[in-house]
């Protein structure tokens, strides 16, 4: 099989696995919601969150270096997946310590302190889940791990409809997560362990250490953007508010998959590209992708602000109303993660540039959260999220203009059509058809919005260019012409 044919045909794997496993995990999540009360799905979704920002903190770019040193180095194979599985040890029992130690320092309840330690151990299982995982792919055994993950998802799913069934407590719900944590740890070690032996040296232990640094920067920062603000929420104003708070954010965490797998099929290809012999490559790139990632944006932002109400009611029922107005705020930010300017950036190997980047974007979310949900409470949790990832869009694409990588007058362009068509949405269901039944009405805006962009920003180009990369016959740049 082609190169290109065999990423193109991973990708599809990769992508379909994802979307699988992260509807599950919604499903999951909705019955959990429903089924307990407001005050305990708070104090549900209070301690995983606090568990799994601490403990996603264990993985200091090691499943990233870990496929990276298994590309470079294939003889050295087990020694580096040793070495990766020895220092998570290390790192996620340190972290899970620091984790116990701050849990004491909190307001929680004994019984919230409790439901977090569990937690955190299936969390940190999960980790060393990921790092079989992250091994797999490197070999492009795709389709392995993603059986691991979707078998693992459906497991959860079917445990977890026992639990309601049998009328559980909200730590049913830990504890069954945590005991197919270790069944499948189990699983994985007797699955792996016929293709690599255990061995690790000191030497490695310390040059893995060193590699992960860079990839270990980016990975902390990301999970912080992700998972602080329920943390300082609960902290400030009690874990019912994390509750609300959890299912209108859900929805924004979700759609990052779609970026996200973008960019896992992007970054290597350009990595390969030279910026200085092929820039038409990587302003196609960056047109292209960030023209349809857009218009999908701009729609599920459009679905959000028209129809909050009546999602939130169907999926988590009438007693999470106050989590419509946390579904609206973030979904402003949707447009801001649906970029590919940070992956350009990588791309360019200007990781300390993206890393700086992430770093105000750190003081700013840290700062935002604490101010706004003093004031503001889950609300403000929401406004400080589309605050700290509007500063990254905007950091990052002007980072690439002043630098003349990219041209980004197009995309600019292409956001000001996004916001007329989503102000004609709005006055179509707001004057138009204010009374019709909502699904009904969703059915009519979304035939008005993909219609409007056929009209005014879809052109022959575009679909030439999709014919082409469905295709795999070559990379397009012809449009680009002096």
């Amino acid at each position: 099989m082609k190169d290109k044919s065999r990423i193109f045909l991973n990708s599809i794997i990769v992508f379909t696995s994802t979307i699988i496993e992260n509807i599950i995990f919604f499903v999951i999540n909705i019955i959990i919601a429903r089924y307990l009360s407001i005050e305990h799905f708070g104090e549900y979704s209070t301690a995983l969150g606090y568990a799994t920002f601490f403990l996603t903190l264990s993985n200091i770019g090691i499943n990233q270096t870990l496929v990276r040193l298994i590309n470079l180095y294939p003889d050295k194979k087990n020694e580096n997946f040793s070495t990766a599985f020895i220092l998570r040890c290390i790192v996620g029992t340190f972290i899970y310590a620091i984790m116990a130690v701050s849990l004491f320092l909190t307001n929680y309840s004994y019984e919230l302190v409790i439901l977090t330690l569990i937690m955190g151990v299936f969390r940190m299982g999960s980790e060393f889940l990921l790092s079989f995982y992250y091994s797999f792919d490197a070999e492009e055994k795709f389709i392995l791990s993603s059986i691991f993950r979707i078998t693992f998802s459906i497991a959860f799913l079917i445990l977890t409809i026992c639990v309601v069934l049998f009328h559980g407590s909200l730590f049913h719900f830990a504890y069954v997560r945590l005991w197919l944590v270790i069944v499948f740890f189990i699983i994985l070690i007797a699955t792996y362990g016929r293709f690599i032996s255990f061995r690790m040296s000191y030497k490695t232990l310390y040059s893995f250490f060193i590699e992960s640094i860079p990839f270990g920067i980016s990975t902390i920062l990301f999970n912080i953007y992700q998972r602080i603000n329920i943390i300082i929420l609960s902290l400030i104003h009690g874990s019912i508010y994390s509750g609300v708070f959890s299912n209108g954010f859900v929805f924004f965490t979700t759609l990052f998959l779609i970026p996200w797998n973008i960019t896992r099929v992007l970054i290597p290809y350009l990595y390969k590209v030279s910026h200085k012999d092929n820039p038409a490559k990587f302003q196609f790139a960056f047109d292209i992708y960030n023209k349809f990632l857009a218009i999908i944006s701009f729609y599920f932002m459009t679905g959000a602000l028209l129809y909050g109400k009546e999602v939130i009611y169907l999926i988590f029922g009438s007693k999470y109303h106050d989590s419509i107005i946390i579904l609206q705020i973030v979904s402003i930010g949707i447009p801001f993660i649906f970029t590919i300017a940070p992956a350009i950036i990588t791309s360019l190997d200007k990781q300390p540039m993206l890393t700086k980047i992430y770093i105000v974007g750190f003081l700013i979310s840290i700062i935002s959260n604490i101010s706004l949900i003093y004031f503001y409470k889950s609300e403000g949790a929401a406004a400080s999220a589309v605050i700290t990832y509007g500063y990254i869009f905007i950091a990052t694409n002007y980072y690439l203009s002043t630098n003349k990588f990219v041209n980004v007058y197009g995309i600019i362009k292409i956001y000001c059509w996004q916001l007329i068509i989503l102000f004609l949405c709005y006055c179509i269901k707001t004057f138009i058809i204010p009374e019709m039944f909502w699904i009904a009405s969703l059915a009519i805006i979304s035939i008005a919005f993909i219609i409007l962009n056929l009209i005014f920003v879809i052109n022959k180009d575009d679909v030439r260019i999709v014919r082409e990369i469905l295709n795999i016959d070559k990379f397009p740049v012809k449009i680009y012409k002096k």
